[in-house]
């Protein structure tokens, strides 16, 4: 059974779910940061929201939200074998109503240029593009 909940695992799970999610990506996590290093940050600052299948965690959000009017979502990941049953979607409405209940105004994130995947999810849900860097675009979402 999947469970939802927006609180910080442990610095172990993090970091666990990290290496198990390295090689989802277009380029793995592990060659863009250090993933020893980007846990530890994430688990200082970030807001989590996470998805649970029993004790294991099976997708996660994590979104700075330490810096009004914006919150920012570092980093997003569900396992490839529970993608397409809705936990990205469940887990981003929670980052908004989180959002919005800390009266954020918008919520920026950045993803790769050969993420045409996720850059469609995130065009669905009212994400336009605002910058583009060499290898990714800023993407922003207004709530209000």
């Amino acid at each position: 059974m999947l469970i939802y909940k927006n609180e910080t695992p442990s610095l172990e799970s993090i970091r666990d779910f990290f290496y198990l999610t390295d090689n989802e990506f277009d380029l793995p996590l592990s060659q863009k940061v250090n993933i020893e290093e980007y846990t530890l940050k994430l688990y200082t600052y970030a807001d989590f929201f996470v998805c649970y299948d029993d004790d294991r965690i099976v997708g996660m959000i994590c979104c700075y939200m330490n810096r009004p009017p914006e919150a920012y979502i570092s980093h997003v990941c569900v396992s490839s074998e529970y993608q397409g049953k809705g936990i990205f979607k469940t887990l981003f409405n929670y980052v908004v109503d989180q959002s919005l209940e800390k009266q954020f105004t918008k919520i920026l994130l950045e993803v790769s240029k050969l993420n045409k995947k996720a850059q469609t999810i995130y065009c669905g849900l009212d994400f336009v593009v605002m910058q583009q860097k060499d290898n990714s675009y800023i993407m922003k979402k207004t709530l209000v």
